[in-house]
């Protein structure tokens, strides 16, 4: 498994425990919005960062998504 992929596994989990939603909605959401592609663009960078700050830029960017 690459390390972009168990990241992107790690902000899935992550992101359904503090949205206390199931693992299909947050697939939905990051489907919906291109989340995984953002992931994976900026891994480089997000993954040095806190689960804080991961979740919180990932609502950011689906929030200019809409």
């Amino acid at each position: 498994m690459s390390k972009e992929l168990s990241f992107m596994i790690y902000c899935i989990e992550e992101y359904r425990a503090r949205k206390e939603i199931t693992g299909k909605e947050v697939m939905t959401i990051f489907k919906s919005f291109n989340v995984f592609q953002y992931l994976k663009d900026y891994y480089e960078c997000l993954h040095t960062m806190g689960i804080e700050y991961i979740i919180q830029d990932i609502d950011f960017y689906i929030h200019s998504k809409k």
